[in-house]
């Protein structure tokens, strides 16, 4: 799909004579036009495998939505304050907000939202971005998805990891963030599995 939105900028920049500074805002249009109309291309061959486990994202979440950041072990003292309110609304909003259509885009949305996380972690925990490492980062996704509204969050996860990864100016620390969003992911839906076979 990549290689398509390539031969078009080319062919578009080539005909139009564009200078270069226009060739950044031509490809996001192109891979907006491109992704938009033939999106179930991207999904030939996984899609019932994503809809699947969409749906059963959707159901675990949803068990997991009560816990707490202690619950979610959070490796870190809680302020009595940050327990007392509803903090991470922002970072909540900000992962609802991720688009699931065009790759690029979704990556955006996704690395904002991770950007939003961080401020909140410090603001409402005192923590500093260098202070979170990925034994704090996942317990945070943990509990930040579990509370959010994302109905096809692996679908999203397959568009970022197949088609924007690689074409992404953040390169290995948008593969960082995506590897713990998928760990958070696994933990959500490995840990209320877990809980229902103790269950029957």
């Amino acid at each position: 799909m990549q290689s398509l939105v390539l031969e078009i900028v080319n062919a578009v920049a080539t005909e139009a004579k564009l200078e270069q500074k226009h060739l950044a805002p031509l490809r996001v249009f192109v891979e907006h036009m491109v992704f938009s109309r033939l999106a179930c291309a991207c999904y030939r061959g996984t899609a019932a495998d994503l809809d699947e486990l969409n749906a059963s994202w959707r159901e675990q979440a949803a068990k997991m939505r009560e816990l707490s950041l202690e619950e979610v072990g959070l490796p870190v003292e809680i302020p009595d304050e940050a327990k007392q309110q509803e903090i991470f609304g922002q970072a909540i909003a900000a992962f609802n907000q991720i688009p699931h259509l065009v790759p690029s885009s979704v990556l955006a949305a996704f690395m904002r939202a991770v950007c939003t996380l961080y401020r909140e972690a410090k603001e409402g925990l005192g923590l500093d971005s260098s202070c979170i490492s990925a034994d704090v980062l996942l317990p945070l996704l943990v509990y930040v998805l579990s509370r959010c509204e994302l109905p096809h969050l692996h679908s999203q996860v397959y568009l970022m990891e197949q088609y924007a990864i690689d074409e992404s100016q953040d390169g290995s620390e948008a593969a960082y963030y995506l590897a713990c969003l998928q760990a958070a992911m696994g933990y959500i839906i490995g840990n209320c599995a877990a809980e229902d076979t103790e269950s029957q």
